[in-house]
C-alpha cells in the first residue's frame, strides 16, 4: 500500500504539466506589463497633447483677455 499522492510513473506527467502551467502564468503576466505600459505611455502622450492644446487655446485668447481700466471710486468726490 502506497501513501504517494501522486503515483510514481506520473510523476513525470505531472511535472510536465506543472512546468507548462507556471510557463503560461509568467506569459500571461508579461503580457499584462507590457499592455499596462503601452497604455500608461499613451495615457501620457495623450494628456500632454491635451497640455499643448490647452496652451494654444490659453496664448489665443490672452490679448482679447486684457484687463478693463480702473473706474473711479462711486464715493469720490468730482473734480472741480
Amino acid at each position: 500500500m502506497s501513501n504517494h499522492i501522486i503515483e510514481t510513473e506520473r510523476h513525470g506527467l505531472w511535472i510536465a504539466v506543472s512546468l507548462i502551467v507556471a510557463l503560461l502564468g509568467v506569459l500571461l503576466g508579461l503580457a499584462g506589463v507590457v499592455r499596462v505600459h503601452q497604455l500608461g505611455v499613451a495615457t501620457q502622450i495623450e494628456v500632454l497633447a491635451l497640455n499643448k492644446r490647452i496652451v494654444a487655446l490659453e496664448k489665443a485668447q490672452a490679448p482679447a483677455a486684457a484687463p478693463a481700466p480702473a473706474a473711479a471710486p462711486a464715493d469720490a468726490a468730482p473734480a472741480q
